[in-house]
């Protein structure tokens, strides 16, 4: 094996064990699931959807991560 594919295999693995340590952090309360790795939720009449692996939130066109100040203030006002 060369050089570059352990450096490669070693991101790949690395990658798979930060999604899956993302996914198992991630909180369910208050999402719908569309499957175990895409939930939703409608605030304010907009659809928020989200991928817990990844870490990923899209609304509309729209990508943030669940930890963006924005996503955290949508949430918060939600559960008040």
């Amino acid at each position: 094996m060369g050089d570059m594919a352990e450096v490669f295999n070693a991101m790949k693995q690395h990658k798979k064990e930060s999604r899956a340590a993302r996914f198992e952090a991630a909180n369910d309360e208050g999402w719908e699931k569309h499957s175990d790795h895409h939930w939703y939720r409608i605030i304010n009449g907009k659809k928020m959807n989200y991928w817990p692996s990844s870490g990923l939130v899209m609304i509309g066109k729209k990508r943030m991560n669940i930890n963006g100040k924005r996503v955290k203030e949508m949430l918060a006002k939600e559960s008040k």
